[in-house]
C-alpha cells in the first residue's frame, strides 16, 4: 500500500533502483541485513525511505 508522499524500501529496489526484479527477492534480502541505508540494516519491508532516498550522480 501506497501513502502519499511515502516510497517504501521495496518499491524503491524494485522499481527505482532496478536493482533486483522480485518482491520476494527483496524480502529475502531484507530479512537477510543485507538492506541497509547508512550502514544501518533495514528490518521491515514497509520502511519508508523517502527521506533517505537522496541519490545524485556525484555519489555513483
Amino acid at each position: 500500500m501506497k501513502v502519499d508522499g511515502e516510497l517504501r524500501i521495496i518499491d524503491l529496489i524494485i522499481n527505482n533502483l532496478k536493482a533486483v526484479k522480485s518482491t520476494s527477492e527483496v524480502r529475502r534480502l531484507i530479512s537477510q541485513n543485507a538492506v541497509k541505508i547508512d550502514s544501518k540494516p533495514i528490518t521491515s519491508i514497509d520502511y519508508d525511505c523517502s527521506a533517505d532516498y537522496r541519490i545524485s550522480p556525484s555519489n555513483w
